[in-house]
């Protein structure tokens, strides 16, 4: 946010200007319709499109103009399956452990009704500072508890995994997917995509199996979706992939993905899995069309402070 907020001080000459600036939005404030008029609508389409990353509002009130950017926050979070049902089992059982011994007053389980584990309760806590994130290895049984108990969010849920974002910013989405599952046949883990026909955004979250070989794999998925999105007639002004990858060796943080006619990255790198492992493994990632975010874990973010999953949340910061 901040090069964005030089390019559009430099080229609105911000001296003349009230404004606000903060991590999430920056508000211009103009008292003098004339100079608007003058230096921003014969420019009109150029200025839209430094714009069309980011939901932008512009208001008339008498003779000021406030115009409002919001640089929406994104996360990925895989919850864990056997963390949110509180059960010791798998490669989640050291983390569960950990969240019992946490939490002895009810063995891991929050108070709230009805019930869902405290580490849980912690992220999705944790998850409302975003504005929009995709979730993995959402256990189906506390599917309806989780969206009750993330109640200022709107949801697309398809199989084990969940897109969550804030309708007054995204506006309503068209779903592109049904559930494939990504490699071998009968294969549960899949990815989901929306469309979102506001800001032109396309949004991929998925949960890839364990030992594929991932770039040809997603490249197959990649395919598909593109085809879908050419019976619409759509253009996406930017891509957002979301997931966990399971991608142990890094094989993905280094590359580049085309996708019609944008490239989408990891703008940064992130040890994030898991807790039975000592976090020494990548593969939580967000992939992004944009060049003006950074990928990694959330700033001043302290693992366990609360307990939230095995895995630890990726941000584009």
């Amino acid at each position: 946010m901040e090069l964005y907020f030089e390019k559009i001080r430099h080229k609105f000459n911000l001296n003349d200007f009230e404004y606000i600036y903060d991590k999430n939005r920056l508000t211009i404030l103009s008292f003098q319709l004339s100079y608007f008029l003058k230096n921003f609508i014969p420019q009109l389409q150029f200025n839209l499109e430094l714009i069309n990353e980011y939901p932008t509002n512009i208001s008339l009130f008498d003779d000021k103009i406030i115009i409002t950017i919001y640089k929406y926050l994104v996360c990925s979070f895989n919850l864990g399956y056997s963390i949110i049902e509180n059960t010791i089992y798998g490669s989640e059982a050291p983390m569960v452990t950990y969240c019992q011994q946490s939490y002895p007053k009810n063995n891991g389980w929050s108070d709230i009704t009805p019930k869902i584990s405290q580490c849980t309760y912690n992220a999705l806590t944790f998850l409302q500072s975003y504005d929009i994130f995709g979730l993995q290895e959402i256990n189906p049984l506390y599917t309806n508890t989780i969206i009750h108990l993330l109640s200022d969010y709107n949801f697309v849920s398809q199989n084990e995994l969940l897109i969550c974002y804030k309708k007054q910013i995204f506006g309503d989405p068209i779903i592109m997917t049904d559930i494939d599952g990504i490699g071998p046949p009968g294969n549960r883990r899949g990815m989901q995509a929306v469309w979102f026909h506001k800001l032109k955004l396309l949004f991929v979250n998925l949960h890839a199996p364990h030992n594929i070989d991932l770039h040809i794999e997603l490249t197959k998925e990649l395919i598909k979706l593109e085809n879908n999105i050419d019976k619409y007639g759509l253009i996406p002004r930017r891509i957002i992939m979301t997931g966990d990858f399971n991608d142990y060796n890094g094989s993905l943080l280094h590359i580049q993905i085309q996708f019609k006619h944008l490239f989408l990255t990891i703008p940064g790198h992130a040890t994030s899995c898991c807790t039975d492992s000592g976090y020494i493994y990548a593969g939580d990632y967000i992939f992004d069309s944009s060049d003006k975010t950074t990928f990694g874990l959330p700033l001043n973010y302290q693992r366990m402070h609360p307990p939230m999953s095995d895995h630890d949340p990726v941000v584009l910061i």
